[in-house]
């Protein structure tokens, strides 16, 4: 079935009404593919977007409506992942004004790839994204003598390091050791 038929069975409930201008032309086609995408199934993506419940859908196959991007988007949060959020979701607990170490953990996470990104959030909360809205829970980074996280707590213990170079060097020994999603790997470093 050529498009066009197509639209006209959509207009005004398939009654038959008749586009006449382009601008109308527009915003049907806009209308439909808004109605298609999203319109269709609003109460399955708030019910989702609420905390994933089965009992909101009518039929579970409308969760097979969903791209793989929308299921992830929903469940998941951005696509895309900035070291500018990451920080924005992290604070410093029990360091003295004089110890470099935290200026240097911002440093190193503006300069990873978005892989390492996530691969330091799985580290220090167990997601590999942060969720729609952001942590409910902020990552504490804690002084330590040694370098190790408590994933259940979202917390991050360091050593001081004297550089940043240092702290690079064991954070990618660190980051090496933890696997990210494959589903992932298509939107890391674009």
């Amino acid at each position: 079935m050529c498009w066009l038929a197509e639209l006209e069975l959509y207009l005004d409930g398939g009654r038959g009404a008749k586009v006449e201008t382009a601008a109308q032309l527009e915003a049907y086609v806009e209308g439909v593919c808004r109605w298609k995408l999203v319109g269709c199934r609003w109460e399955g993506l708030m019910a989702l977007r609420a905390g994933y419940c089965w009992e909101a859908f009518d039929d579970a196959s409308a969760v097979a409506l969903l791209s793989w991007r929308d299921a992830r988007f929903l469940l998941g949060g951005e696509p895309t992942l900035s070291a500018e959020a990451v920080l924005a979701s992290m604070h410093f607990r029990s360091w003295k004004e004089a110890d470099a170490t935290p200026r240097h953990l911002c440093a190193v996470l503006r300069q990873l790839p978005v892989s390492g990104l996530r691969a330091f959030l799985r580290l220090c909360t167990g997601l590999s994204s942060l969720p729609h809205g952001g942590l409910a829970k902020r990552i504490s980074v804690f002084k330590s003598s040694r370098f190790y996280a408590h994933t259940c707590f979202h917390q991050l213990s360091l050593p001081s390091f004297a550089s940043a170079a240092k702290l690079r060097n064991a954070l990618e020994t660190v980051l090496a050791s933890i696997a990210v999603s494959p589903a992932l790997a298509d939107l890391d470093d674009v």
